[in-house]
């Protein structure tokens, strides 16, 4: 943490470099774009600071804003300006939307900087493929953007399946293209392994770990982050930011064992960074942050305490950096949503509806639960059996989601190369017995079908289909018109699992994998439309079978 006794050093350099937020005038204690963004930004270096900066770190504080002056002066003073920085976002969870939002605010300064995603380093000015050493004009992706598939490589950010054999040979092929910042994901995985250990990292983003879980047997809650500590941030000049309120935090002693940190909060007043005060609604945050040498007040669509521990990162960066913090508002004011996270659909409709590509426990745990500390409210949920997944987790999985939503509907997902039954029935293995004869019952799709049914079952049918909580489909497109059709006004539905992804891959009866397009943003919005024309009919449509 900061030390106290530096707020009003820290806080007189900064508004004396910061007194005037014009884009066109800035005086950055470190400035990671240099002369590459020259049209944008008026780099100015005074030389005349040197001998103050240098005599400001004889006082050896162990703490942000002088590691970085010193950064600067000592290691790069002799590369004439061609440094660079790299940042790691690592954690169980939350890492794509961390590094969205950082992607665009680092596009919004015009910086040069560079992610890795599919054997490309992709730049804001170029791509490159690491294995015929070949730049590709980074106009060529934009002209296509809708057509590519990826959204980590539409929007800049960087992936986190790096194994160890690529990791050395990319960060060479970096140093050679000379970006001025280089954007690292890690999975909390990769710590123990050497080849990740032997990464001069300059900032690492310790983002959501209070759920893992390390492979060692031996010790399975901490041997990898104590190794992390000793050979990261003990040996090495390496800054970290850190959520206060993740019991790793404490657990691994960062206190004790870092040189360089920073915490935030979403309530600690303790912590570097800190919110004052919160106010949630279902698609809008307002948030009045507390940082060393101000208050920041922002208004974001971004939902969800979650989007707010993220938001509250970039702050602890934008400081460690000496980002005018008026640089992250304007980015963030821009962004509506994150792409395939929580992503807000609007097509008219009376209740609040999004997708969202988690299809981890964790990440849709984590979602469920912050929409109900937000909002106060339970959601209802399309969540699926991945084939990414060990059978022992998709049979888990329903109990810990189940309790925290409106009505669940359990379909599947992505299979892939697993048996589709196999996965549906792996899941539904692990609901309880409570749940099972309690709160479960059928449904009736008429949308396609408009028999009429018995009279006699009619009540029952009713009473079970508006009273259940708990559904099953095999079929991924019914399970989104039955959901669809029984919201509320003002209800909230979160598709989970595919995100905008278009691929649906099975293994048929013979084991053969099949491709098949699949959409989930193109389902739900054919459904709204029919829905639309039901409506117009004055169809009750939340009580099923639908009412002429």
């Amino acid at each position: 943490m900061i030390k106290k006794k530096y707020y009003n050093l820290l806080k007189n350099i900064t508004h004396n470099n910061f007194n005037n937020y014009s884009i066109k005038n800035i005086d950055a204690l470190v400035v990671f774009n240099l002369r590459s963004c020259e049209k944008n930004i008026n780099y100015i270096f005074n030389c005349n600071k040197e001998e103050n900066y240098a005599n400001l770190y004889r006082f050896k504080p162990m703490r942000v804003g002088p590691f970085f002056l010193n950064k600067l002066l000592m290691e790069n003073s002799v590369k004439k300006y061609n440094f660079s920085f790299s940042i790691f976002l690592s954690g169980c969870f939350g890492k794509t939307s961390m590094g969205f939002v950082l992607s665009n605010i680092l596009n919004d300064l015009s910086s040069n900087f560079c992610t890795y995603t599919d054997y490309f380093i992709i730049s804001n000015k170029y791509i490159f493929n690491i294995y015929d050493k070949k730049l590709i004009n980074r106009h060529k992706l934009d002209q296509n953007i809708l057509s590519v598939p990826n959204i980590k490589k539409k929007y800049l950010i960087t992936l986190s399946d790096i194994n160890q054999f690529e990791i050395i040979p990319i960060s060479s092929h970096i140093k050679e293209l000379g970006p001025k910042i280089s954007l690292f994901e890690l999975s909390s995985s990769k710590f123990n392994h050497g080849k990740f250990v032997e990464l001069e990292a300059d900032i690492i983003l310790f983002n959501n770990f209070t759920t893992y879980k390390s492979t060692n047997c031996e010790n399975k809650n901490s041997i990898s982050f104590k190794q992390l500590i000793i050979d990261f941030l003990v040996t090495k000049n390496t800054l970290s930011i850190v959520d206060e309120e993740d019991q790793f935090s404490e657990k691994h002693f960062f206190h004790n064992k870092n040189n360089f940190l920073i915490t935030y909060s979403s309530f600690d007043e303790d912590s570097d960074i800190y919110s004052n005060k919160i106010s949630y609604c279902v698609w809008c945050t307002q948030v009045e942050v507390r940082t060393p040498i101000e208050n920041i007040y922002f208004e974001t669509d971004l939902v969800g305490k979650h989007n707010v521990h993220n938001i509250l990162t970039m702050y602890s960066l934008g400081f460690a950096l000496n980002i005018p913090a008026n640089y992250v508002n304007m980015t963030i004011n821009k962004i509506e949503s994150i792409p395939d996270r929580m992503q807000r659909i609007d097509a008219g409709q009376h209740f609040n509806l999004s997708i969202d590509y988690s299809e981890t426990v964790e990440g849709i745990s984590e979602i469920i639960k912050s929409i109900y500390e937000s909002c106060q409210t339970k959601i209802f949920l399309i969540y699926g059996s991945s084939g990414n997944l060990d059978g022992n987790i998709n049979e888990t999985s329903v109990n810990t989601i189940y309790k925290c939503t409106e009505k669940l509907f359990i379909t599947n997902t992505n299979p892939k190369w697993i048996n589709t039954d196999r996965l549906f029935y792996e899941t539904i293995k692990g609901v309880s017995t409570d749940i099972v004869y309690k709160h479960s019952g059928s449904v009736y799709d008429w949308i396609f079908e408009l028999e009429k049914i018995p009279i006699w079952f009619q009540f029952w049918l009713y009473y079970y289909q508006n009273n259940a909580n708990f559904y099953t489909f095999h079929n991924r497109s019914l399970a989104i018109r039955i959901c669809l059709a029984m919201v509320k006004k003002d209800d909230i539905i979160v598709i989970s699992g595919r995100g905008s992804n278009d691929i649906y891959e099975k293994l048929d009866d013979d084991g053969k994998k099949i491709q098949y397009y699949y959409n989930d943003l193109q389902e739900t919005l054919w459904v709204l439309e029919n829905l639309a024309e039901l409506h117009d009919m004055k169809i009750k449509s939340n009580e099923l079978p639908w009412k002429l």
